[in-house]
């Protein structure tokens, strides 16, 4: 896997207007380390929202192949508060308003 997470290269229909992708060598230089491994790859979820990022990415690798891993609702939640609050949003607890 690339030692960054979440690397947003095929989501642009995700990213803001002005988002612009960085060259695909640059993209490729997340997996410089890799040598004999059978299967490289990243991992950036918000590819299953993405209305783009699977042609983009048969586009990019036509042989890729995308494996996805579900996390149980409740942990993503608990994720999702964390990243809320750590973008400021005055969120306190998980009680219905």
């Amino acid at each position: 896997m690339s030692a960054e997470k979440e690397l947003y290269f095929f989501g642009t229909d995700l990213a803001p207007s002005d988002y612009r992708p960085p060259p695909a060598e640059i993209y490729l230089e997340h997996f410089a380390a890799a040598r004999d491994e059978k299967r490289i790859g990243e991992a950036t979820p918000n590819y299953l929202r993405s209305q783009v990022a699977a042609r983009a990415i048969k586009a990019f690798s036509p042989g890729a192949q995308i494996i996805i891993t579900l996390r149980n609702p409740v942990d993503v939640m608990h994720s999702l508060h964390a990243d809320a609050l750590y973008i400021r949003e005055p969120i306190d607890d998980f009680e219905p308003r």
